[in-house]
């Protein structure tokens, strides 16, 4: 964290992700993004046991009490098997908990709950690569993902043809992009993003 926040000097924002299976550790590295000076924290939540929706708001009230930075949630139902569900996202942005989301989920209809319950109260991510433009559409405010690292023009291209609203070339960047990304998968994407960032 202290490295990337020296390297970048305040020129994009840096959101430091703090997710850990005990709230005290994501505490503890709550309070270090804010000391290293980083803009915001973002935190998955509980995952070692089932909790229900009380233990998740209380875990990230706890962060968010515990670093006094922007929060992030972030739902990636698929790795945590807990989905962070609209209402609760709305009702922690509500009670000034929590300001931003990371979206990685195939859930569109859950997705379209936080837009429209939450309005513009949240700056919504978008998390699966291959589904940035269509969550543009749907109201997200931009993304973050994995493949990003490895072909960053393509995404800044495609989110600048989205902004102009020059929606068949932000189609076909897209398009472009998910044919890497299976490409990609056939080696998994992790492993092979990591191996293509070594070259």
């Amino acid at each position: 964290v202290d490295a990337v926040v020296n390297q970048v000097r305040g020129r994009v924002p840096v959101i430091v992700h703090v997710g850990a299976p005990a709230t005290s550790v994501s505490q503890r590295l709550a309070r270090h993004a804010r000391e290293a000076g980083a803009d915001a924290v973002a935190s998955i939540p509980p995952i070692y046991y089932a909790v229900g929706r009380v233990e998740i708001e209380t875990h990230y009230r706890r962060i968010a009490e515990a670093c006094g930075l922007p929060l992030y949630l972030y739902n990636i139902p698929d790795a945590t098997q807990v989905s962070l569900e609209g209402r609760l996202i709305c009702d922690l942005v509500k009670d000034g908990v929590a300001q931003g989301l990371k979206y990685t989920s195939y859930d569109q209809l859950n997705f379209r709950q936080v837009i429209e319950y939450c309005g513009d109260s949240i700056n919504v991510l978008a998390g699966p690569d291959e589904m940035l433009l269509p969550f543009l559409v749907m109201g997200a405010h931009g993304g973050i993902g994995t493949t990003y690292n490895l072909m960053p023009e393509l995404f800044v291209d495609l989110y600048a043809a989205w902004a102009a609203r020059d929606l068949q070339k932000a189609q076909q960047l897209q398009y472009q992009i998910d044919r890497i990304i299976v490409v990609l998968g056939k080696f998994g994407v992790i492993p092979a993003v990591k191996a293509a960032l070594r070259l």
